[in-house]
């Protein structure tokens, strides 16, 4: 998948969605018990995915889980930093709509909008929320 095509996947699926994948605290996740996933969560294949990933950020390769989701990401064709990107804009709109500082969907397309302007991307049109 090109960059372009991992960015539209993305937003596509989450605005889907309509609400961020976290757990009853309010903890983003990559896959919740009724079937959301975060930005990175979309991503992760199937057979692939194990509950132990669950609190691990595509966005590092010191540590061993982190560099195994970043593996499952490369090899399943997206660009990880782009994907890490687009994870932290899920978990950011996340925690800043929990804490009361606005609803999820507006503060993650805006999120999103920088992303694909940092990694050369266009930005579709995008539903009203």
């Amino acid at each position: 998948m090109t960059k372009q095509e991992t960015f539209d996947f993305v937003v596509k699926a989450i605005v889907e969605q309509g609400r961020p994948a976290v757990d009853q605290f309010g903890n983003c996740e990559y896959r919740t018990a009724d079937g959301r996933k975060c930005a990175a969560g979309h991503l992760i294949p199937d057979d692939q995915y194990q509950p132990s990933l669950e609190g691990w950020s595509v966005g590092t390769e010191s540590v061993p889980e982190s560099k195994r989701l970043r593996d499952i990401i490369t090899a399943a064709g997206h660009d990880a930093d782009l994907v890490s990107a687009l994870q932290s804009a899920h978990d950011q709109s996340a925690s800043e709509e929990r804490h009361g500082a606005g609803d999820f969907m507006p503060m993650f397309l805006e999120r999103a909008k920088s992303v694909a302007v940092r990694h050369g991307l266009t930005v579709g049109e995008q539903p009203s929320v």
